[in-house]
């Protein structure tokens, strides 16, 4: 174990993870590279991510290299969803120097890596979320009417398609057997993380779930399956005292 992972903070959770690479997305980090990698390469591979970028920046040395227009990275860890043997990483870096008259990115992390643009490839969270910019309007129950006054164009999780597909494919079956199957499946839909995509991807499972409510059952036996509005997600701490050596003595 390297001197580095027992100072290398990590997101605290899943959430904290979730949230930690919204921010830096929407701040300008839209470049990014993951992987994983066994529990016991991970300290090496934090040495080595060390030595060629730098991601032990302070705040201040960001702020410098954003004014020079150096490329800023971060790294995340987190445990891996899939196997509990290996630890998830996700390298982010900002644009940094382009230098008239030469092609591609000058800087190291661009010339390196394979690095993948979030505004044109969405970042994935365990296959079931993708972070990508989508229109929402207000703070309360963002849904397909969104395109009223105000709404922005933001950067939030929602559902990836086949993880839509699924639940909307769950709640149709269970809207034609009845009303406690039904509550059953939105029940486990507001366990999700409720970033504002997520909660317009619940709204828009609903209107769907009632249309096919309609087909088998009367009207006024419909039970409105979410609460209104739908809760936010609260203030997350992403990071505390919680080390990468701390993550790997966890997962060991």
């Amino acid at each position: 174990m390297t001197c580095l992972a027992s100072k290398f903070l990590v997101p605290l959770n899943r959430a904290a993870l979730m949230n930690q690479t919204q921010h830096l997305v929407s701040v300008g980090y839209h470049y990014f590279n993951t992987g994983s990698v066994p529990v016991a390469k991970a300290s090496g591979l934090l040495d080595k991510f060390a030595a060629l970028y730098p991601i032990v920046a302070t705040p201040s040395q960001r702020s410098t290299n954003h004014a020079k227009r150096i490329a800023n990275v971060d790294l995340l860890w987190s445990e891996d969803p899939q196997d509990p043997h290996r630890l998830c990483w996700t390298l982010l870096a900002t644009k940094g120097r382009t230098i008239p008259g030469e092609p591609g990115f000058p800087d190291p992390i661009h010339q390196r890596e394979r690095m993948k643009d979030a505004r044109f490839v969405a970042p994935l969270w365990d296959s079931h979320y993708r972070l990508h910019q989508r229109l929402l309007g207000g703070a309360q129950d963002p849904d397909a009417k969104a395109k009223h006054r105000g709404a922005k164009l933001r950067w939030t999780w929602s559902m990836t398609r086949e993880t839509f597909a699924g639940w909307a494919s769950q709640v149709r079956q269970a809207a034609h057997v009845g009303d406690r199957a039904y509550q059953t499946v939105f029940s486990n839909l507001v366990t999700s993380p409720m970033y504002g995509g997520i909660r317009a991807d619940l709204r828009e499972l609903e209107r769907s779930g009632y249309r096919a409510w309609l087909e088998n059952h009367r009207r006024d036996s419909y039970r409105m399956p979410l609460p209104s509005p739908l809760p936010s997600m609260p203030r997350i701490q992403v990071y505390a005292r919680m080390t990468l050596e701390d993550l790997i003595c966890s997962a060991s």
